[in-house]
């Protein structure tokens, strides 16, 4: 079986929430095939996004009324309309999350909220998901917080996106995009990720170095001096 606990010491994860993940997350990994250095790296980076290092399996309806139109701009094209939902998680959830994905009446978008450590959200991918990890989700949404199945539903989900082989190519946006449905939050997911690669990896050392060098280059040609 693969250890994970130095990945997650990359991290920077803290020893408390090692000793919950490191060994479900491992075994489950190990199962499903998610057992290569690329697949391994792609995965960790991403859930550890996700879940703000491992510390949040609930969604965090406390959005300021920026993050609300950054998240939902379709929902908020009015910047008025989201102060309105501020400091207000029951009330924003079942406003974004209403009569959609499954969810109905008014208090469906608050109960099925995204839970895990991947975000599992909504009435439709509760039951989903509850059916394939054999537990009642639809009754019982808050087992999604504990480690357990808040680890098993991120490998659930990372299989069903056929993240595995999205993984072998190398593409990492298309990961992300397939996850998060855009690229929300990159700038982290790459730096958890060439963490996990090691700086020699890191391509926005390499964009940072390319750029410096040709613009001492344009510097020494509109001055005619000589690069040494």
């Amino acid at each position: 079986m693969i250890d994970i606990k130095p990945k997650m010491l990359l991290l920077k994860i803290s020893q408390a929430n090692i000793d919950k993940y490191a060994s479900v997350l491992s075994s489950a990994m190990d199962k499903n095939g998610i057992n290569t250095e690329n697949r391994v790296n792609f995965f960790l980076s991403q859930i550890a996004h996700e879940s703000n290092n491992f510390q949040a399996t609930k969604e965090n309806m406390n959005y300021s009324a920026a993050q609300m139109t950054k998240t939902w701009p379709n929902l908020f094209r009015d910047i008025n309309i989201a102060k309105r939902y501020v400091k207000k998680p029951v009330e924003l959830a079942n406003y974004v999350y209403g009569n959609r994905m499954g969810n109905n009446g008014t208090s469906d978008g608050y109960k099925y909220l995204g839970r895990g450590l991947v975000g599992t959200t909504g009435k439709e991918q509760y039951a989903k998901t509850g059916s394939r990890l054999g537990i009642d989700l639809i009754n019982k949404p808050e087992l999604l917080e504990t480690p357990l199945y808040a680890a098993l539903s991120a490998v659930d989900f990372w299989m069903q996106k056929n993240l595995n082989l999205i993984s072998d190519t190398g593409n990492y946006e298309k990961v992300t995009k397939s996850i998060n449905g855009g690229l929300i939050g990159i700038g982290d997911r790459m730096m958890k990720l060439n963490a996990l690669q090691g700086v020699k990896n890191n391509p926005i050392t390499s964009i940072a170095i390319t750029v410096i060098f040709f613009s001492i280059f344009a510097y020494a040609i509109m001055h005619n001096k000589q690069i040494v």
